[in-house]
Formats: C-alpha cells, sequence, structure tokens
C-alpha cells in the first residue's frame, strides 16, 4: 500500500514540493511514469494532498496562545461551543478532566487579537487566563498556519460572522461589555 518508493517519493516532494518528475525519478532510481501513477495513487487515497499554507511571519499575522480554565462544565462546554464557531480560533485543545482549553487566536491586528482575547477571557464562568502574544521579534521558527478563513472574507462578512457569533448569545451573563 505504502511502500519504500512511496516514502522516497513524498520526502522528495517535502524537501522541494515544486521539484519535478523527472528530478524526483532520477532520486528514486525509478521512470517518471512511475513516479506519476504513484503520485495518482497517492493524491487518489487521499495519503498526500496539496495545501496553500501561511506564513504568519512574513504575512504580519498576530496570534496568541489563549489559556482558560473553568470550574463548572457548563461553562466550559459553552466556550468549547464558541471556539468552535470563531474562524479566529485556528487551534482548539481541551482537556476534559479539568475544563483546561487551550487555543491559538489569529488576527491581522494587535487592536484585533486584543479584543478576541478579551470576548474570551470575560466569558461567564472563567475562573483562570493565561495569554502568551507571539511576535516576530520572538518567533524562533517560521509558523505556518493551513487554514485561516477570516482572512479571504471582505469586513462585511467578518462583521455578520461576529454579529452571529454564539457569544453574543451569552453576552447578557459576561462581566465585560466590549
Amino acid at each position: 500500500m505504502f511502500d519504500n518508493v512511496d516514502r522516497k517519493i513524498v520526502r522528495c516532494l517535502l524537501e522541494n514540493p515544486r521539484t519535478t518528475l523527472r528530478d524526483i525519478a532520477k532520486s528514486v532510481g525509478v521512470t517518471r511514469t512511475t513516479v506519476r501513477n504513484r503520485l495518482k495513487k497517492l493524491f487518489d487515497n487521499k495519503c498526500i494532498t496539496t495545501k496553500v499554507l501561511f506564513n504568519v511571519e512574513k504575512c504580519n499575522f498576530r496570534f496568541a496562545f489563549l489559556g482558560l480554565s473553568f470550574s463548572r462544565f457548563r461553562d466550559f462546554n459553552r466556550c468549547l461551543q464558541i471556539a468552535m464557531y470563531c474562524p479566529r480560533v485556528v487551534i482548539l485543545v481541551k482537556n476534559v478532566n479539568k475544563y483546561h482549553i487551550l487555543m491559538v487566536l489569529i488576527a491581522e491586528s494587535d487592536e484585533e487579537l486584543c479584543h478576541i482575547i478579551n470576548e474570551f477571557q470575560f466569558l461567564s464562568g472563567v475562573k483562570e487566563t493565561r495569554v502568551e502574544t507571539i511576535t516576530a521579534i520572538n518567533l524562533l521558527k517560521p509558523i505556518f498556519i493551513e487554514s485561516v478563513p477570516f482572512i479571504f472574507l471582505n469586513p462585511e462578512e467578518i462583521r455578520s460572522i461576529c454579529d452571529n457569533c454564539p457569544m453574543n448569545l451569552y453576552s447578557d451573563e459576561r462581566s465585560y461589555k466590549g
């Protein structure tokens, strides 16, 4: 199914995604037809895929790690539902046993990043918050993010997503009114 030839082909692509079939064939020791057929099989079986990734350092995005702790499952679960809906949450991790959530937030400006952090940290039931902002100065390796859907939306569409955010359903329960 996925043999040593496939591994060598994939390794060549990982080293240089723009490499030619001829160069891969030469490196692996097979024909171009073999490389083409193997790649077709790998793509068809969804063993590999192509994606466009954003280098957040080069694109000058702002992002932060936000950790939240809750004492009640109800508040923890509500925050998870909101974070799943939010296009600015690009990574979401939960620890069910202790009602902790870790998320990576991304924004196009410091103001927008601060706004979304405040929206989450002042949700009802948050008992502890930890925020770590990341900038190009303290970024040790370029970080590539696979999906940043809000970048392609126009401001009206962003406003529509935010206006319909589940967080607004609980706005009367929050102590912060942003």
